[in-house]
């Protein structure tokens, strides 16, 4: 045991000294010995060679080919030479053996190599993209390779040699579990049978299923090539998708204080219907005394076996006594592995249901409108796991605009629709962000941060802004009780985990809200702590939550419950 901590101490010592910063000198020198440029510092030996050999990299590129260097050494000086030898130039650099169009795709350009300084970058990234491009486009066996090399003075002449070898397409999609259509996993793959061979497709593969929420890849895919076609094999396993989600809510009453109000949802989702990725979905949610909301999704996937995804909604949204708002919408869209992308169509409906005390346009807040509108959306996940990620981030954004025309309604004095603009232009932004960040195993550190905004030339009115609070949004506040033409909320949790699908956490949520129609803003706070905890028929959740606001004190007796259960089948 002596001896072998006297062997640790040594070992600690010598290492020791070996890593203390010792003085360099590293000198650049041309082909006449004359001195260009010197370099002093102090450094460990591996960083000294870091640092030569990244002066050494940077005079090869400037056409320096046959640079060479030389290190020596002593007790206390590190030193190395870099002997420029002779710059040279392109000469003849013969590229008819590799076809004109992959030359276009890949980006070359004769003035890179003409006359030239070699540039040993330049033309390791054109072989690379050239490689790569064919690749992509049905060629995996390419080959690309200098020939006929011939240094004559200061000039460099060489050949570019391609082979493409043979076109390889797809052949069929071969599974071992078909609780999906091999047909539709091929067009949602973009593998379809006889079509052209691409690497990236093959590379997205497992992670474009494992984004599939009732499906998972059990083992990498088996790529074979035969006879110039690529078949592909799949193990993959069901995931139970479809659920029925309810959540039941508990809160002051403002109405009457003696009572709760009882708030909640119900949600189905319906996965992988015909067993080829197609969804349904039926949300139901009240939100107030007489005030609900109803949603239904249908989506379905890969339009006549292409790429495109066509998606149909209906959303009803009824505010007691005061307005209903019908939303329909259309979206074409397509989904890569990491980010999916949607064309929106929408058309909007809002109706009174009784007569407003307006008697101007200063204090009107609600009327009756239609609106086309037309938009974009865009997303894009770098998260880990959809429920508990762990790692990770994802961004989201959506912008529509279209026109908005103010129709007359008995509800309305008539004279106030004098003062107002009837058509507008109006449009909807909204930007959402997440990010996991893992402190250890267990800890997670998560943070979301969403802004959303309706922006108009013409008037705005409560029917058309956007609406806040609850378990989704911000907690502690009663379900969509905030109104807000712009807003930006923060939500910021310690998430301990449980398991893969479980977790305790605690969170805090900061929102600043402006509400054009009422002329105020406000901010909101809310505080709270949660359970989520998976088990094999389903997840059971708790979230308790207080907030705080000009209208509401930070209290026990505003504070909010929300208990949820989501059956997975």
């Amino acid at each position: 045991m002596r001896h072998l901590f006297i062997t640790l101490l040594l070992g600690i010592i010598f290492s020791s000294a070996y890593a203390q910063p010792l003085r360099y000198k590293i000198k650049l020198i041309n082909a006449e010995g004359e001195l260009i440029k010197e370099f002093n510092g102090r450094a460990d030996s591996l960083k000294f060679q870091k640092i030569v050999n990244s002066e050494y990299k940077k005079v090869v590129k400037r056409g320096y080919v046959l640079a060479s260097v030389t290190i020596s050494e002593t007790d206390s000086l590190q030193k190395a030479i870099i002997l420029k030898q002779k710059a040279y130039l392109w000469g003849k650099f013969n590229i008819n053996f590799v076809p004109e169009a992959l030359l276009s795709r890949v980006g070359y350009h004769k003035n890179q190599f003409d006359n030239k300084l070699v540039n040993t970058k330049v033309l390791g990234d054109l072989m690379i993209k050239i490689i790569e491009e064919s690749d992509k486009t049905g060629y995996p066996f390419a080959l690309v390779r200098l020939d006929s090399v011939v240094i004559s003075k200061e000039k460099i002449s060489a050949i570019l040699m391609y082979s493409s070898g043979q076109k390889i397409k797809y052949g069929a999609l071969e599974l071992e579990n078909e609780f999906i259509k091999s047909k539709y996993l091929e067009s949602y793959l973009e593998i379809k049978e006889n079509t052209t061979f691409n690497s990236i497709k093959i590379n997205e593969i497992s992670k474009k299923i494992n984004n599939l929420s009732y499906a998972k890849i059990k083992s990498l895919p088996q790529i074979r090539f035969e006879n110039k076609s690529c078949k592909v094999a799949l193990k993959v396993i069901p995931v139970k998708a479809n659920k029925v989600d309810a959540m039941i809510g508990l809160a002051p009453n403002q109405i009457d204080n003696s009572k709760l109000l009882a708030t909640g949802y119900i949600n189905l989702d319906l996965q992988n219907l015909f067993r080829s990725g197609k969804s349904l979905t039926f949300n139901w949610r009240q939100f107030g005394v007489q005030s609900q909301m109803l949603k239904a999704m249908y989506n379905h996937t890969n339009l006549f076996r292409s790429v495109i995804n066509l998606k149909g909604e209906i959303d009803l949204f009824k505010q007691d006594t005061s307005f209903v708002n019908r939303n329909f919408y259309i979206n074409i869209g397509y989904d890569a592995a990491n980010y999916t992308i949607n064309f929106t169509s929408s058309f909007i409906s809002s109706r009174l249901l009784s007569i407003t005390n307006s008697t101007g346009i200063n204090n009107l807040d609600l009327i009756d409108f239609n609106g086309q509108y037309y938009g974009v959306s865009f997303v894009k996940n770098e998260l880990d796991n959809t429920i508990n990620p762990r790692k990770g981030w994802s961004l989201s954004t959506m912008m529509n605009l279209g026109a908005k025309n103010i129709l007359n309604t008995s509800f309305v004095p008539s004279k106030v629709y004098d003062s107002l603009k009837i058509q507008s232009l109006q449009g909807n932004f909204q930007l959402a962000s997440d990010i996991a960040i893992p402190i250890n195993k267990l800890f997670i550190a998560y943070s979301k941060i969403q802004l959303g905004s309706v922006i108009t030339n013409g008037e705005l009115f409560n029917n058309d802004l956007i609406r806040l609070g609850g378990v989704n949004s911000i907690r502690g506040f009663n379900e969509l009780e905030i109104y807000s033409s712009t807003y930006t909320l923060v939500q910021v949790e310690g998430r301990l985990l449980l398991g893969e699908s479980s977790r305790l956490f605690g969170f805090v949520d900061w929102a600043y809200s402006e509400n054009k129609v009422a002329n105020n803003n406000d901010t909101f706070l809310g505080i709270g702590a949660g359970l989520l905890l998976d088990t094999s028929s389903g997840a059971f959740q708790l979230v308790y939550a207080v907030g705080k606001s000009s209208k509401q004190s930070l209290s026990l007796a505003e504070s909010k419950i929300h208990i949820g259960y989501v059956a997975r089948f």
